[in-house]
């Protein structure tokens, strides 16, 4: 029993240890981004869905994403970046997602991202929904970026992306 106690707290100890580095990395930076709107609820599913996608456009690669996300079609970018994310197609209402803030820190984006889904008990619309956010960012802001890292708003990392 007491052996069981001690390799629980220790479990426990990690999971805050490796908690605190990820939520530390991620406020790390200046910041360049910040939502002006707060998005109230949480994520109630256990991962993202395979539709989920968190990716980075640019000039290079914006001829690529054209037909592949949606609500993208009149984007056209310069030197400029867009960071965007979606939690693809789902059945109901009730969902969304938002860019929180952008950091660079060095030669590294740092995104980090608020998911929300309906509750088991909510009350929410039969229609289908595509939930996403974008947020432009201009050539200075990004300058030398080689690498982006999504987080959730809990510190989980979700993705990690070259550019």
């Amino acid at each position: 029993m007491k052996n069981k106690i001690i390799i629980l707290l220790l479990i426990i100890i990690l999971v805050v240890i490796i908690s605190g580095c990820n939520s530390e990395f991620k406020n790390k930076g200046k910041l360049i981004y910040k939502s002006a709107k707060k998005l109230e609820g949480s994520w109630q599913q256990e991962d993202y869905i395979s539709d989920s996608k968190f990716v980075t456009i640019t000039k290079d690669n914006i001829k690529h994403y054209k037909n592949r996300l949606r609500n993208i079609e009149g984007l056209s970018l310069n030197d400029e970046l867009a960071v965007y994310v979606t939690l693809g197609q789902r059945p109901t209402g009730g969902y969304n997602i938002q860019i929180r803030e952008i950091r660079k820190n060095n030669q590294t984006l740092i995104v980090t991202i608020k998911a929300v889904s309906p509750a088991a008990d909510q009350m929410v619309t039969q229609v289908i929904t595509y939930p996403y956010d974008l947020v432009r960012l201009s050539s200075s802001e990004v300058e030398n970026i080689q690498q982006v890292l999504f987080y959730s708003v809990t510190g989980q990392k979700i993705k990690e992306e070259e550019i």
